[in-house]
């Protein structure tokens, strides 16, 4: 009694009976969800999980880690739904990412600034090292969890291994250790802990604080048990137990209250009223006592015969709702009939036989007298447990351990709310393939209809997709246009230094084969470029407009829309697949290419595909931050303008540093993920 109490105090979270790749795969599907955008119901994130599970049992395990996330820090509780957090969203997209290691790195910041798993810190780095095993019980400990249940043996065991992970243990033969550089945490709380361990319980005592069992359990489970109903088997008893959480008489206590009904005929009959204490719970007599208690009236009071069945029939007492009906005396207007239970005391006098009216103000007073002396089980309100009452659990009890009609229509009403909620945050395929369609025919349009000056080309080709693009679908775009700008300044330039990398060398390879298939092609390299094919005068307006028009108009309409649209409709699965797709369509718009160089525009195309990949890595990462790749995109404009604005050699040199610095920063970030991988191995 007393351990119950202190771990519903204080009690870690851990996981629940999932493994480190199933709880994992929890996290990912949080971010498929876009558990970000508005809080999710346990079954909408299950639908995310990609396994051949039943979508409830796919929820069982959802809801089962929901107490764990929320104590993490990754999840938010929203009414009767869950939301990730500004933290939350960075760990589920790392972990639906191929960058394990952020995930990592994100998961030790977490837990380091998880003050419920301090205790268990200071405890390793005091032994310094600890067996496996003596490590397993002691976070089960720190969980308050038996060992007798599988899913917390099982989820112990996740937690030890997602330590392990985080780089905050480190694992030796048969026993593990902290890693190195771990801060000590401010407030040492493992000493406070043991004093309140056995300080609480002796206040809170049952004998001075009747507790009722929603008084001591533990605020998280029964939570995420009450949003999903999907609780465990093993959890169900341990919640419901009246033993372990209420310090009153057990379940097999409680029929020696009702023993003095058994008195035969002779006993006093000062010891009556003790019988009718129950009157004061709301408890209703069982159906085999009534009979024995109306059994001695049928002496004194010679009912006739056939009233005299009726009242002492067995089958009638739990018809009856209330302990007052059951107990209900007539008055003297009423027609008389047997005698109730509160009468029967008063019967059992052989010689006196009162009138009905004297039998109810004694009973009256009578109950009123020893009302005092019963214990207060109404504060406390019971209702007949499986050992007092297996075979007919009252009206009461069933609908509060299992309420499969009710879930089953409170499941339906929240999937119709949820439709509405669906429209305003998917993109319909519909509205995508209109997009798309403005898209491509403002920007082809360019090629059919003769030039009409500069401002209104860029009116038509940047200005119409833009205004309707912002009606289908800007407000989602706009949303998440400044999310983590320092996520999006390191991995834009980072991508952009590998991606520009990369399509050199692809360019590359793709000369060499030119040269040795169909040398005379690579004279169409030197076509002037179009998009440069412009007076010096223009060309500096355009390095301005680069920056303030182009670049923040086409990554609003390819990485905003087109990119971000196929993410949310595949809801961010297959990322990389879908940005290899989007860059494949960001290259097709520049058909002029293809119309100038022939065969060897496939060298173009290659540049655009690898910054369009670029752009988009990005992007995603970011959680849609639009700003940086705004920037980099006009940055790259700008440098090709600046080659005829003011000269080849600064334009080429310029793009070249741009280059080379982001080439840096991809090297910082590796070099990075890579000390984050040797601290979690």
């Amino acid at each position: 009694m007393k351990r119950r109490v202190v771990a519903k105090a204080g009690a870690m979270a851990i996981p629940y009976g999932v493994s480190l790749e199933g709880l994992i795969n929890v996290i990912r599907a949080w971010n498929r969800a876009q558990g970000y955008a508005r809080p999710l119901k346990a079954e909408q994130v299950a639908e995310r999980i990609e396994t051949g599970a039943k979508i409830a049992s796919r929820a069982k395990v959802v809801c089962n880690q929901s107490s764990f996330l929320i104590q993490l820090g990754v999840l938010v509780k929203e009414g009767q739904s869950n939301r990730l957090t500004e933290a939350g969203q960075e760990v589920a997209r790392a972990a639906d990412s191929p960058l394990q290691e952020e995930f990592n790195s994100l998961m030790k910041k977490l837990i380091l600034e998880w003050k419920q798993v301090q205790p268990l810190i200071e405890f390793v780095r005091n032994r310094g090292k600890v067996s496996r095993g003596e490590m397993f019980d002691r976070v089960l400990e720190e969980a308050k969890k038996s060992k007798s249940t599988t899913n917390a043996v099982m989820g112990g065991n996740t937690f030890v291994e997602l330590l392990q992970r985080a780089g905050i243990l480190v694992a030796e033969d048969d026993s593990v250790s902290l890693a190195g550089g771990l801060p000590r945490a401010a407030v040492k709380p493992l000493t406070p802990e043991v004093s309140r361990t056995v300080e609480t319980p002796e206040a809170l005592r049952p004998e001075e604080v009747p507790e009722t069992p929603e008084a001591v359990e533990t605020p998280e489970i029964p939570e995420v048990l009450e949003t999903c109903e999907v609780a465990t088997p093993e959890e169900v008893p341990e919640t419901l137990k009246p033993v372990e959480t209420v310090g009153g008489p057990t379940s097999e206590e409680a029929p020696e209250v009702s023993k003095p009904v058994e008195v035969p005929a002779s006993s006093e009959a000062v010891e009556a009223p003790e019988v009718i204490k129950p009157v004061e719970t709301p408890e209703a007599p069982a159906p085999e006592e009534a009979p024995e208690i109306i059994k001695p009236v049928e002496g004194p009071e010679e009912p006739t015969p056939e009233k005299t069945p009726e009242a002492a029939m067995p089958e009638e007492v739990p018809e009856v709702s209330t302990p007052e009906e059951a107990l209900e005396i007539p008055t003297p207007e009423e027609e008389p009939e047997a005698p109730t239970p509160e009468e029967a005391p008063e019967a059992l006098k052989p010689v006196e036989e009162p009138e009905p009216a004297k039998a109810v103000e004694e009973a009256e007073v009578s109950t009123k007298e020893e009302a005092p002396e019963v214990p207060k089980p109404a504060e406390t309100p019971e209702e007949p447990t499986p050992e007092k009452d297996p075979e007919a659990p009252t009206r009461k009890e069933a609908p509060e351990i299992s309420k499969p009609v009710e879930v089953a229509e409170e499941q339906k009403q929240e999937r119709v709310e949820e439709s509405s909620e669906e429209k305003e945050h998917r993109l319909p395929g519909a509205r995508y393939l209109l997009g798309l369609v403005v898209i491509y025919a403002a920007i082809y349009a360019q090629y059919i209809l003769p030039s009409m000056g500069l401002v209104f080309d860029m009116l038509l080709v940047y200005g119409v997709p833009i205004v309707v693009i912002g009606y289908l679908w800007g407000r989602q775009i706009l949303h998440r246009s400044l999310n983590k700008m320092y996520a999006a300044v390191k991995y834009g330039f980072a991508s952009y230094g590998g991606f520009t990398a990369l399509g050199y060398l692809i360019s590359l390879v793709l000369v060499i084969l030119l040269i040795l298939f169909d040398p005379s092609s690579l004279n169409l390299l030197q076509n002037p470029d179009p998009v440069l094919n412009t007076t010096p005068e223009n060309a500096w307006l355009l390095v301005w407009l680069s920056f303030i028009v182009v670049g923040p108009a086409e990554e609003f309409l390819f990485r905003g829309f087109i990119y971000g649209g196929l993410l949310n409709m595949f809801g961010n699965r297959h990322w990389l697949s879908l940005a290899f797709l989007s860059s494949i369509l960001f290259a097709a718009v520049h058909l002029y290419y293809a119309l100038d160089y022939g065969i060897v525009s496939v060298i173009m195309f290659t540049q655009l595909i690898s910054f369009g990949m670029a752009m988009a890595v990005s992007y995603y990462l970011s959680g849609g931050n639009l700003l940086v790749p705004a920037f980099i995109h006009g940055l790259f404009d700008a440098t090709g303008f600046l080659t005829i604005a003011f000269s080849f050699e600064l334009g080429a040199s310029l793009r070249l540093d741009f280059v080379f610095v982001s080439l840096a920063v991809l090297l910082y970030v590796s070099l990075q993920r890579l000390g984050s991988r040797k601290v979690s191995y």
